[in-house]
């Protein structure tokens, strides 16, 4: 069935810039209609950037002529989608600040139904948000207030997402928002704040459960307490529902954990002996009742599944529940090269000291701003600890300290050329805001996404090592020893990877080199460069080390 003229009334509640439609989307459009037509509840749209996958989920929502909720990874791009599309927003109401309260009170700190910050319900700009985005025939929200909304609400206070068509953006993400969701990170301070003795490294899992239990009736019987105490006392109020909270985590893990102990890990932190971390190690088992049954259909989005069938169980989809469409890239293969040189193998066993594999890649990057006369050049690597040492190699200056960091280095042709870095999170920010007002050379760590560099802001990706997801991670090493572990531990890689390369290219018009120096990609690429998208592939080519010597 061919879809009707851009001027039918069908398409009505499309914005007005969207004159025209082109042939890539036309039959993707096409494609998904006709896989929900046949009773397919799931459909996965793997479609890279600038294919323009919102305006081919609009379109289907447009078709079938239904409510539909947008969900973003993040609460920018939920502003971005409500520009675009004149969608009705809706976030977490600790975005929202309240009618008569101080600055520092949100919604949030709301005290029942008598809420002394608000005259009544319809005056609260939450409340009033909620309202507009129940009536909307299009609402955005983001994963994480949906996904807490329909599992830690109580049913007479939740939002009610039930829409027509359900388009989950960045969808490749899911399997890990959905650990996140599930699982448990208990902090020292909070063991102190509840009076929690910490749970000795190496417990067993009865051990584990037992003191779950305890603990959770512990926190929640801390909260009834102070809920008292503190009255009207915004901070002290907030600690009472971060209580509560933890205490419905603890009793949930505890329950789960009883029935399924293998299909749970304990982490560990670096920094804080006494934390517990406990992770699910798949989350698709619970999947269903924790996200699909809360929407009709389902457009699942990303320019990265690869592995549809991979991704399909991590989430917990049955066969017979999914489809996958694809569009082209229509970026052209010349704005997108991607050069692979075997400069250092930076994986922990490669050959010759760190110190001098590290050199070697600042030495290649130095290599490559000379020939592109300094353009700004996004430097990818996969921890602080490398980042750190990389710039340093570069400005010969030492790196230390957290949040961000800058300096200057000498080119070959003795260019000065400003060199960025950030030490921590809360210092990427501004790192990165630095990068895009003055350019030159920013060192990365976990840049893979969330970033446009249009036009002249990057010419040039660097990746320094293979972002292969960390072993250390004990969730990451029981998956890995699952059946099909060694897929999904590649998939991982594989996503990362064509994710850092597309930080450059945004446009048709665009253009940016992609250089890989790390010696670990050519064995990656021999044994699993079938994950990697044809258009990717298309793209790569070899060149000897010694031309960036």
């Amino acid at each position: 069935m061919a879809l009707p003229d851009r001027d039918h009334p069908s398409w009505r509640g499309l914005p007005a810039w969207a004159t025209e439609f082109r042939p890539q989307q036309i039959e993707a459009v096409e494609q998904i209609l006709e896989h929900y037509r046949a009773g397919v509840d799931v459909v996965l749209l793997d479609a890279p950037t600038g294919t323009g996958k919102t305006l081919i989920a609009e379109m289907v929502r447009a078709q079938l002529d239904t409510a539909g909720l947008y969900v973003c990874s993040t609460k920018t791009l939920q502003d971005q989608f409500a520009r675009d599309f004149a969608a009705a927003v809706l976030k977490g109401r600790a975005n929202y600040p309240t009618e008569h309260g101080p600055e520092s009170v949100t919604a949030d700190d709301c005290t029942g139904k008598t809420c002394v910050w608000c005259t009544d319900a319809t005056t609260c700009p939450y409340q009033g948000a909620k309202a507009a985005f129940t009536v909307s025939p299009i609402g955005c929200t983001n994963t994480a207030y949906l996904l807490g909304q329909v599992n830690n609400t109580r049913p007479d206070r939740a939002v009610t997402f039930g829409r027509g068509l359900v388009t989950i953006d960045e969808c490749d993400e899911l399997e890990g928002v959905l650990v996140g969701q599930a699982g448990l990170n208990v902090s020292p301070w909070a063991m102190k704040q509840y009076g929690l003795r910490p749970v000795k490294k190496g417990a067993h899992v009865p051990t584990l459960v037992r003191w779950l239990a305890d603990s959770s009736l512990e926190v929640k019987q801390w909260a009834t307490i102070h809920v008292k105490r503190y009255g009207r006392d915004v901070e002290g109020m907030r600690k009472v529902k971060r209580a509560l909270r933890l205490a419905d985590e603890m009793r949930f893990v505890a329950h789960d954990m009883d029935d399924e102990p293998d299909e749970w890990v304990r982490d560990y932190s670096d920094r804080d002996k006494d934390r517990l971390i406990l992770k699910p190690v798949r989350v698709g088992r619970y999947a269903q009742d924790k996200l699909w049954r809360h929407g009709e259909r389902w457009l699942c989005m990303s320019a990265t599944i690869l592995n549809p069938q991979q991704w399909a169980d991590d989430v917990g989809l049955d066969d017979g529940q999914w489809r996958y469409v694809t569009v082209p890239m229509g970026f052209h293969v010349d704005n997108r090269p991607i050069v692979v040189s075997s400069l250092a193998d930076m994986g922990r066993n490669g050959a010759g000291t760190y110190e001098d594999r590290v050199r070697k890649i600042a030495s290649g990057i130095e290599t490559v701003l000379d020939k592109h006369d300094g353009a700004n050049t996004l430097v990818h690597t996969v921890s602080y600890a490398l980042a750190r040492d990389i710039t340093a190699a570069l400005t010969g200056r030492t790196v230390s300290g957290r949040g961000a960091w800058d300096g200057k280095m000498r080119t070959g042709d003795r260019r000065t050329v400003r060199v960025q870095t950030y030490l921590s999170g809360d210092g990427r920010d501004d790192a990165v805001a630095q990068f895009a007002a003055h350019g030159g050379v920013l060192v990365a760590s976990s840049l893979e996404r969330g970033v446009d560099l249009i036009g002249d802001l990057c010419r040039v990706i660097v990746v320094a090592k293979v972002p292969f997801p960390n072993m250390g991670d004990r969730r990451t090493s029981a998956r890995m020893r699952l059946p099909g572990g060694r897929s999904w531990y590649a998939t991982q890689t594989a996503r990362s990877l064509v994710q850092m390369t597309g930080r450059g290219v945004r446009s048709h018009d665009d253009w940016a080199t992609t250089y890989i120096f790390d010696g670990q990609f050519p064995k990656f690429w021999k044994q699993w460069r079938q994950l990697l998208p044809k258009w990717w592939r298309d793209a790569v080519e070899v060149r000897r080390a010694t031309e960036f010597t």
